[in-house]
């Protein structure tokens, strides 16, 4: 009676990895050339996995649970910092980093 061969998960894994890289289609090659679009100046409008948003999928809501804790760590960390780190460190709430 032979026994199950057995390989490594790293073996299995490789091999799904080459797998898949095979299968992918080749990239037009006058995608590279054409000039893209700054991805910044295109509004973000959700994820999909068919290009049709949800709408009301989430709700911004009140969860009950208190921020103070978070909102009096940042205060401290702040406070600890030099006014170079602090300045470097420091961004609006909408900046784009």
């Amino acid at each position: 009676m032979r026994r199950p061969l057995r390989l490594p998960a790293t073996v299995v894994a490789v091999s799904v990895a080459i797998a898949a890289l095979v299968a992918l289609p080749a990239l037009p090659s006058e995608l590279s050339s054409q000039p893209q679009p700054d991805p910044l100046s295109i509004p973000f409008v959700g994820v999909t996995n068919d290009g049709t948003l949800q709408p009301n999928l989430f709700t911004v809501r009140s969860s009950g649970v208190s921020t103070a804790g978070v909102r009096d760590g940042s205060q401290q960390f702040l406070r600890a910092l030099t006014t170079e780190q602090r300045t470097i460190g420091s961004f609006a709430s909408d900046d784009i980093e």
